[in-house]
């Protein structure tokens, strides 16, 4: 048990590299979901405008020193890019029994 344990922190660790890697780690904003959903959207199209808090991406960008009134529900589908979030998405599918094993 052990030896899989470490064998699945090995994984986990490379995971999350690759997530970081890429700029992936925002690909999904919110939690328990993802853009809103349960499964990920594949275009922007798919995104529920009204399932966004728009005030988290306002808080996200007043830390990073941008100007907090520019962040608009259209920006942030705007920014939005399948790839990224299908990584992060993949990673917490991933990263949930990974983490159990280890933890084990």
């Amino acid at each position: 048990m052990a030896i899989a344990a470490c064998i699945a922190l090995v994984v986990l660790l490379f995971v999350g590299a690759i997530v970081r890697a890429t700029g992936a780690g925002m690909g999904c904003p919110d939690w328990p979901t993802c853009w809103g959903c349960l499964i990920p959207p594949t275009n922007a199209d798919q995104i529920d405008p009204g399932k966004l808090d728009i005030d988290k991406f306002r808080r996200m960008a007043t830390r990073h020193g941008v100007d907090p009134d520019t962040i608009t529900r259209a920006s942030v589908i705007q920014s939005f890019n399948p790839v990224h979030t299908w990584t992060e998405y993949v990673n917490r599918l991933i990263s949930l029994p990974l983490g159990f094993l280890t933890l084990a």
